[in-house]
């Protein structure tokens, strides 16, 4: 899957120092970390990735059953085509087989910004 090296994030410099910083040249790129700071060989299950993220949301002063794991790709799926991808290219990416997948993780803050009947209404 291809990955922009980006402006402002940088995923592919943060993946490689990541990479780098823990030792890893093989194996699961999102591993467990013993509270030492240890990185294990270990991959990260979908129940640790949602605690993580329900962790994030509450320190960011969101309720944190509100969140999970998938959260993670609808920010992601949301945030594509609220900057104009395509749904097409967003399933190539997100590896959706449906467009209709790929619309449920759509979660607009703005229901009618580009509304289609805007223009007209």
């Amino acid at each position: 899957m291809p990955l922009p090296h980006g402006h402002r994030l940088k995923p592919v410099e943060a993946v490689q120092g990541w990479l780098t910083q823990a030792g890893i040249s093989d194996g699961p790129l999102f591993r467990r970390i013993t509270p030492g700071g240890r990185v294990l060989a270990a991959a990260l299950q979908p129940e640790a990735i949602a605690a993580i993220v329900k962790k994030l949301a509450k320190r960011a002063g969101f309720d944190p059953a509100a969140f999970a794991d998938h959260s993670l790709r609808s920010g992601f799926v949301t945030s594509a085509v609220e900057d104009g991808a395509s749904a097409l290219r967003v399933a190539e990416i997100t590896r959706h087989r449906s467009l209709d997948t790929v619309a449920t993780y759509v979660r607009r803050l703005d229901a009618f910004r580009s509304h289609p009947g805007e223009r007209f209404l």
